[in-house]
């Protein structure tokens, strides 16, 4: 869309446009393209903001969860883990 609003210029020249109706015409088109654009921005960043804090709760309350199944993972296979770390341990010879 951004090129079709720099060769704006040049078709309306080729066509013989008159410049102030050119000037109108470019300058509500300008204010409609920014006033578009800015609003969707601002309004995609509410909901961005609003869904990133449910998203923190949501994250924080997984993180939690993997940690608290990993100690319990760890407690319950603690022997054995023990076990297989002292089998990788090379002997001396």
């Amino acid at each position: 869309m951004s090129v079709l609003r720099a060769y704006a210029a040049f078709l309306a020249g080729t066509n013989r446009m008159p410049w102030r109706r050119f000037l109108v015409f470019n300058a509500a088109g300008g204010i409609l393209w920014a006033a578009l654009f800015g609003t969707g921005a601002y309004l995609l960043g509410q909901q961005i903001s609003r869904l990133s804090q449910t998203a923190a709760i949501v994250l924080g309350i997984l993180a939690v969860i993997v940690i608290v199944a990993f100690f319990v993972f760890l407690r319950r296979n603690d022997e054995r883990l023990m076990a297989e770390a002292e089998a990788a341990i090379p002997t001396p010879v």
